[in-house]
Parts: structure tokens; C-alpha cells; sequence
């Protein structure tokens, strides 16, 4: 599939692993195992190790082994037919499972090994005769992203980010560990949206509950039903009778955030957007940095107020498949839209031209008069 970079040495596409039995985990990795899963008895990772390479120290991230957010796991969320289902996987090959079929929906998840980070291929297949069209359904990713215990908290990862974009997808998580490499997501293929499951809090007396403010599961919605935010894919609400969709979903170390546009750019085989900040006085010059997956392309850049009107920007190749637009200004307090654009590819960020502080202030002041 696009978007996924191949090892070019026969050796490296070798499956190391060991047939699953009752009482075995699995291993799938490389075969020069820079960097491998160990997949429990149910098909769900239990961790993903990256081995140390040049200026990356190895790194271990953790998934739920047990409970009801253990993942990779295809969930279906259909109220309107009484769903809310996520199915068991059963064992096809090594590295590769395939779920029970939930409203005839059945998933097929893949751990690649002759790809250059670790990669997950899903597909949702409709194998029966009407459309399906859930309110939500697609893969439960397992990251133990749980924080409650000190030191514990230190090598989990956040996720800090999550970025749906018309043509692809991408995000990253973030650990508060010193030293902790960040670990990026993304995807040459639209997502149609993102969710976190929180965790459900208790106070005396019973029964009273709350919902917690920590994140135990992340999701990402492959089926979503609409509406949904402009910026999404608008297409990803269905699934005819017969029809199947996949993704290619990766997970990368970088170093920091600087290493994070370009590598989605090449990833997502898609544009990223670099801002120095997203927000300028109307007389304050701004630019733009843009990553392209095509170092002889340039990117279109179209920048856009509140009502649809367009400001001419230009950007220039800096090398090396950057670009740096052309100094423009934002002309009067709104919100921008920008979007750059490559080979039928978006990115887009918004940007803001605020008001002077003396504004704010007077704003307030006649508030607090009109509501003392």
C-alpha cells in the first residue's frame, strides 16, 4: 500500500515468531528485531520494543494486557441496533488475526515485519447483504495510556496529539520520562475520527460515580457516523454489502518534536504544517513552513478568514522537500484557515490575529459592569 516505506533486503522480510499455543505468546519482528511485538494468547499486544539505534536508546511501550481495553481490538458501536460489541480475534496465520463478525462486519488485523516501523493493516469487510452504518466502529489500541501511580506514569505514553486530516491521519504520544523518545502515529489513509475512553471515577457514599479525567483507552474511529468536523473525511459513515476498507496504521520513535512534520510528511505520503506560533497581531508578519513528500512539487497554500476569503501566499523551496512561505500578514482580528496541499493531499492548522490587550481589557471592563 502507499505510504508504507519497504526494507529492501530480502532477509528483512522474515516473520520471526513462535506458533501460538494455550499458554505461549507470540513474537512477531523483523528479522534484524530492531524492533518487535510480543502479541498475547488473545491476538492483543502486550508490548512494543524498539531496540537502540544510533542516537535512540531503547524503549518499551506498554499495552493493557487484560480488561476490556486490551487492543489492537475492533470494536462496533451501533445503538440503534442495540450494539456495542468488541469482538475476539481468532488466530489465521502468524502475525495475523481476524475477528468474529459483529453486524456481519468481520476485521482483519495484520502485524507487519517488512516495513521500516511497526505497522498494523486492518481491514473491515461488510459480509452481508444490507449497508452497515454504525455510529462508530474501528480499532481500540490498546496503549496502557493510564497514569495513576507514581513512578509508574514516568514510561507511559500521553496522547499528547491526534490529527484527523481529509486524506490521512496523524498524531503522537508523549511520556513524561526523562529521556523518553516520542512515539508517532499515522496513517496514509483518512480516519474518520478519534475517541478516548475515561475512566470512571467513585466517591462515598455509594453508588455515586463521576467520569475520571484519565485516559485508559484511545480509539481510532475508522467508521464514523456524520456529522462530523469539516476538516474529516465526510466518506467514512458506511459500508455497502460486500464493500472493504483498509488502513495501514503506523507507530514511530522520534527524538523530539522538531523530528515530527517530516516524518509524517514521508509516512503519510501527505504535506505537514510547521508553525513558529498560531497566533499574531494583525500587523505582524507571519510564515510558514511546509514538508512535502515531493521534493520537486510545490506546495498549493491557500490561507482563509472567517468568511471564505482568500489571502495570496507563495511558498519557496528551501530543499529537501521544505518549503517557507513568503511573509503575508493576517488583516484583521478572525481565524485563519490554512491549508497546504500536494498531490491530492491537505494538511490544514488555523491560525489566529488577536486584538490588542488594550481591547481585552476594555471588554472586560464593560463586562464585569454589566454583570457585577
Amino acid at each position: 500500500m502507499p505510504g508504507i516505506q519497504r526494507l529492501t533486503l530480502t532477509a528483512l522480510l522474515t516473520i520471526v515468531t513462535t506458533v501460538p499455543s494455550a499458554d505461549a505468546q507470540e513474537t512477531v519482528a523483523p528479522a534484524d528485531r530492531r524492533w518487535l511485538w510480543e502479541i498475547g494468547t488473545h491476538g492483543t499486544a502486550e508490548r512494543l520494543i524498539f531496540r537502540a539505534e544510533k542516537d535512540r536508546q531503547a524503549d518499551t511501550v506498554l499495552f493493557f494486557t487484560q480488561g476490556r481495553y486490551q487492543g489492537p481490538s475492533f470494536y462496533l458501536k451501533d445503538p440503534a441496533n442495540g450494539t456495542d460489541s468488541t469482538a475476539s480475534w481468532q488466530f489465521v496465520a502468524p502475525g495475523e488475526y481476524r475477528s468474529v463478525p459483529v453486524e456481519d462486519v468481520v476485521c482483519r488485523l495484520e502485524y507487519l515485519t517488512d516495513t521500516e516501523n511497526p505497522t498494523l493493516r486492518v481491514s473491515l469487510k461488510n459480509t452481508g447483504n444490507v449497508p452497515v452504518q454504525p455510529e462508530k466502529a474501528g480499532l481500540r489500541l490498546g496503549l496502557d495510556t493510564y497514569m495513576d501511580r507514581w513512578p509508574e506514569w514516568f514510561g507511559k505514553y500521553f496522547p499528547t496529539l491526534l490529527r484527523c486530516e481529509k486524506n490521512h491521519f496523524w498524531g503522537y504520544f508523549q511520556a513524561p520520562g526523562p529521556g523518553k523518545p516520542l512515539l508517532g502515529i499515522a496513517s496514509d489513509s483518512p480516519v474518520a475520527s478519534w475517541s478516548t475512553d475515561f475512566s470512571l471515577g467513585y466517591q462515598d457514599p455509594a453508588p455515586h460515580w463521576f467520569w475520571g479525567h484519565r485516559i485508559e483507552s484511545v480509539n481510532l474511529d475508522l467508521l464514523n457516523a456524520l456529522p462530523l468536523p469539516e476538516r474529516h473525511p465526510q466518506n467514512l459513515w458506511q459500508l455497502k454489502p460486500g464493500e472493504e476498507k483498509s488502513w495501514d496504521i503506523v507507530l514511530f520513535r522520534i527524538a523530539g518534536p522538531d523530528d515530527l512534520e517530516p516524518a509524517v510528511s514521508d509516512i503519510a505520503k501527505a504535506p505537514a504544517l510547521r508553525f513558529e506560533k498560531t497566533s499574531y497581531r494583525p500587523d505582524e508578519p507571519v510564515r510558514i513552513g511546509i514538508y512535502s513528500p515531493s521534493t520537486d512539487k510545490r506546495p498549493e497554500v491557500a490561507v482563509l478568514n472567517g468568511q471564505g476569503e482568500r489571502i495570496a501566499v507563495y511558498a519557496r523551496s528551501i530543499g529537501g522537500g521544505r518549503f517557507l512561505t513568503d511573509p503575508f500578514y493576517l488583516p484583521r482580528p478572525d481565524l485563519y484557515t490554512v491549508r497546504a496541499s500536494v498531490n491530492g493531499k491537505t494538511a490544514e492548522g488555523t491560525l489566529s490575529a488577536l486584538h490588542p490587550w488594550s481591547w481585552c481589557m476594555e471588554r472586560g471592563r464593560e463586562g464585569a459592569l454589566k454583570y457585577h
